[in-house]
This record gives C-alpha cells, sequence and structure tokens, in this order.
C-alpha cells in the first residue's frame, strides 16, 4: 500500500470518528462543548490528511508546509479539549499549546523548502504536544485510572514522535516527507493510526467516567442535603413543640384567670382579685418573655439577625436586668450580688448578650429557694483576649445525666423552679445560639442541691469572622 492511500484512509478515520462524535453531539444533550472541540479536531485532521494525500498533484509546499501546519492545529484543539474534560485547566496551559504550536506554523509557512530541520522542527513539537497533555492529565486532582492509562499512553505517543525527530536530525540519509519511505515515517504512521483510535475512545472514557463521578457526587449531595432536611424538619418539629408546650401554660392561666374575673369579680375580695390580677400579669410577662426568646431565634435561625459588634461593659447588663426582675428578687427574698468589675468590658451584640443575662438570671432565680443567693462574677485574661462572666446559684441544682442535654434543641427538658415557675425550654438554646454567633462560649458546672454556675466566655475585641 503506497503513501497516498494511507494518508487517505488515514484520513478517513479521523473523518468517521469526526462523524460519529457529530452523532453523539447531536443525539446527547451533554458535553457538546467538550465534543465539539475534539471532533473539530479530527475534521481538520481529516482536511489535511487529504493535502497529504496529494504530494505530487499539488505543490508540496501546501501538501507538507500547510499539510503539516494544520496537522498541528488539529492536535492542539484534541489536546485541549481532553485537558479540559473537568473544566478545570489553568489558562497558562493553552499559552503552552500556543506559543510553540504557532512559532513552528509560522516557520512552516514562511520556509517554501521542506528541509530536514522543518520536519524536525515538526516532529518535536508534535512530540510535546503530545507529552504536555499527558502531563496535563497527570496533574489532575482525583485522577482515574482511564485518565492515567491515556496519559501513560500520550506519552508513549509523543516520545515516538521525538524519538523519530532526533533520527531524522541525526541521520545522514535525506528523507523525502510524506512518502513513507523512511522507516521513521513508517513508524510515525503507525502511531497515528493507533492514536486515532485509541486517543478517542480513551477521550470518550474519560468523559463517561466524569459523567459518572459527576452524577455519584450529586447524588452525595443531594442525600447529605436530604439529611440535613431531615434534620432541619426535626428541629422545627421539636421547635414547634417547645412552642406548643410552653404557650399552653401561661396562655392557659390567663384564660382560666380572665374567666374566673369575669364571672366572680363582683364576689371575690379585694385581696383576692389583687392576686389574681398579680398571676394575670405574670402569666402575660412570661408569655411576653417567650414570645420575644421565639422572635429572637427565628430571626437567628433565618439568618436575619445580624450581630452587631460592640465595646459593652457587663457589669451595666447586670444592673439592668437586676432591676428589670427587682420584684421577682423581692417575692422570694433572694440576695443579689454583682461582682462584675465596672471596668470589664467585652465586644459583642448588645442586645444578643442582654438577653443571654436575662434568660440565665430568669432561671437562676427560678431554682434558687427563698433567700437564696445568686452571684455575678468577671474575670479577664489578657492574654487570649477573652472575658467571662458567671452567673452562680445556691439552688436545687442539675442532674449530671441532663447537664450536657441543656443546650440541645432535640431535648425539651424543662424542669419546674422552687416555686413551681414554668421554663420556656428555649432559653437556654437561645443563649448558646448567641454566644457562639458572637464568637465566644457557655459553659455549665452543676450538683444536684448544690447549685449551678453557668459560664459565658467572650471576646475583648473583635475575632468575628
Amino acid at each position: 500500500m503506497d503513501a497516498k492511500t494511507i494518508f487517505i484512509v488515514y484520513g478517513l478515520i479521523s473523518l468517521n470518528i469526526g462523524l460519529l462524535l457529530l452523532f453523539y453531539i447531536i443525539s446527547n444533550k451533554s458535553r457538546k462543548r467538550d465534543i465539539s472541540l475534539f471532533a473539530s479536531g479530527k475534521f481538520i485532521q481529516a482536511f489535511a490528511l487529504i493535502l497529504w494525500s496529494s504530494k505530487g498533484i499539488i505543490p508540496d509546499y501546501v501538501s507538507a508546509n500547510i499539510g503539516s501546519s494544520i496537522i498541528l492545529i488539529a492536535l492542539s484543539l484534541e489536546s485541549i479539549a481532553i485537558i479540559s474534560f473537568d473544566n478545570q485547566y489553568k489558562k497558562s496551559f493553552l499559552l503552552a499549546y500556543i506559543i510553540p504550536v504557532s512559532a513552528l506554523i509560522i516557520l512552516m509557512l514562511l520556509t517554501t523548502e521542506v528541509k530536514s530541520e522543518v520536519v524536525f522542527g515538526y516532529y518535536m513539537i508534535t512530540g510535546y504536544v503530545f507529552l504536555f497533555t499527558a502531563y496535563c492529565l497527570f496533574s489532575k486532582n482525583n485522577k482515574t485510572s482511564t485518565v492515567k492509562l491515556v496519559s501513560f499512553v500520550y506519552i508513549v505517543f509523543g516520545g515516538t514522535w521525538i524519538y523519530a525527530g532526533t533520527a531524522i536530525i541525526t541521520s545522514s540519509e535525506e528523507i523525502e516527507v510524506l512518502t513513507l519511505t523512511s522507516k521513521y515515517e513508517a513508524l510515525i504512521a503507525l502511531v497515528s493510526v493507533l492514536y486515532h483510535i485509541i486517543g478517542s475512545v480513551g477521550y470518550l472514557l474519560i468523559l463517561k467516567e466524569a459523567d459518572q463521578l459527576e452524577i455519584l457526587n450529586k447524588n452525595e449531595i443531594i442525600k447529605s442535603d436530604n439529611e440535613l432536611l431531615k434534620a432541619v424538619n426535626s428541629k422545627k418539629d421539636k421547635f414547634f413543640s417547645i412552642i406548643a408546650h410552653d404557650l399552653r401554660g401561661p396562655i392557659g392561666n390567663l384564660i382560666s384567670l380572665g374567666h374566673i374575673l369575669h364571672q366572680t369579680h363582683n364576689e371575690v375580695t379585694q385581696k383576692n382579685r389583687e392576686e389574681m390580677i398579680v398571676m394575670i400579669s405574670e402569666s402575660a410577662k412570661k408569655t411576653s418573655n417567650l414570645l420575644e426568646n421565639l422572635l429572637q431565634w427565628s430571626r437567628s435561625e433565618t439568618g436575619a439577625l445580624e450581630v452587631n459588634g460592640e465595646d459593652i461593659i457587663l457589669h451595666e447588663i447586670v444592673e439592668e436586668n437586676i432591676k428589670l426582675y427587682s420584684n421577682n428578687i423581692l417575692e422570694k427574698q433572694l440576695k443579689v450580688i454583682n461582682d462584675v468589675d465596672k471596668s470589664c468590658s467585652a465586644f459583642a451584640d448588645r442586645n444578643m448578650i442582654n438577653t443571654v443575662v436575662r434568660n440565665l438570671f430568669s432561671n437562676a432565680i427560678k431554682f434558687v429557694h427563698k433567700q437564696g443567693v445568686i452571684q455575678f462574677k468577671s474575670t479577664h485574661d489578657s492574654n487570649n483576649k477573652i472575658v467571662s462572666l458567671t452567673i452562680s446559684d445556691n439552688g436545687v441544682g442539675i442532674e449530671e445525666s441532663v447537664v450536657n442535654k441543656l443546650f440541645n434543641i432535640d431535648n425539651n427538658h424543662t424542669t419546674t423552679g422552687t416555686n413551681n415557675e414554668r421554663g420556656t425550654g428555649l432559653g437556654l438554646k437561645l443563649c448558646k445560639e448567641f454566644i457562639m454567633k458572637n464568637g465566644g462560649d457557655i459553659t455549665v458546672e452543676s450538683m444536684r442541691g448544690k447549685g449551678s454556675t453557668f459560664s459565658i466566655q467572650l471576646p475583648i475585641h473583635s475575632n468575628l469572622p
């Protein structure tokens, strides 16, 4: 079989591969851009091989120089398509193709004669394209076995071209290009046919494997999202169960007391009437506190609550809350000690920290006995830039099995206070959320019958993201 026939067969192989890829593009919606680029390379190669096969009919400059220039363009397009199969490649890689290939094309177009030096340059740049493609594939993260195999094949192709080019330039014999009379050209022709078949199949396998991996990753994301959705739904159910549970008590009291006053307001004594009014006031206050916590929680969960950090004086916040609960303190005859350093400051959102202190103080009041003691203290760690605020009481304490569950939304553990006060079941969870948002931490130490100590750690200066 002469060289002309081999080039025609070679061209038909390229044309058929291009047509098959074109059919694939038409019948499939995915990978159109990638496969179109690779198919374009095959069609361009087919045209260039027609020029090669026309040697002796058309000028050698057209068949050899222009034909070889077109082949280089086609190889570069295919290589770029291969290295970009995962849409992850460096733009500098494109320059690594364009600069040497363009330089050789310009040289071949400016050279009227087909010299050994030009043939050598063509072989070397072609080998470089193959080797650089192999390097790009090897540099991929999480490369599959197919990618590694194709990389190895490209190394063989590139090495063969460079070997042939080196042999041609060092050989003393004159080589007539595009005639396949040289053993080196015959070797390149064989490698080129193998490249068309193995390279095309390898490329399609890489795309298939990449698509399967993408589907697998999407399935993992969907699975993860489903798990997250289940967790959110579970959290929401727990959240609404807290609402239903904790609103029922104070609202029920309001309805019951209001009904009694409405029916018997002329019959009850002034003292009983005042007691019921106080009870209504307390129920309304508890309902208001719960709704405030619910509002803050919902804003926090939806991302609508922004952290506005500023330097806050903790002693002032403690004093505000002592005044807020002055009636409760008086009712239980409590001793409340504010030992927080007046110069002690933290960098945090004032409203959030005020909500945290209010909730912790309210709990302390609820769980201390009459004439009990509640103490606020502060410590300052300048080395770690942390300030700590502790709220201690000598109340009923907390069971060890319950301590680790206090800040968990999945746990709806509530305990009746020493005066049968009912908690919201939400306050401590909200405290944890707010302290974490301010770049701090909250811990608790407690012993049944000995009391509890809640500690809040906050940054002295901003360390929020």
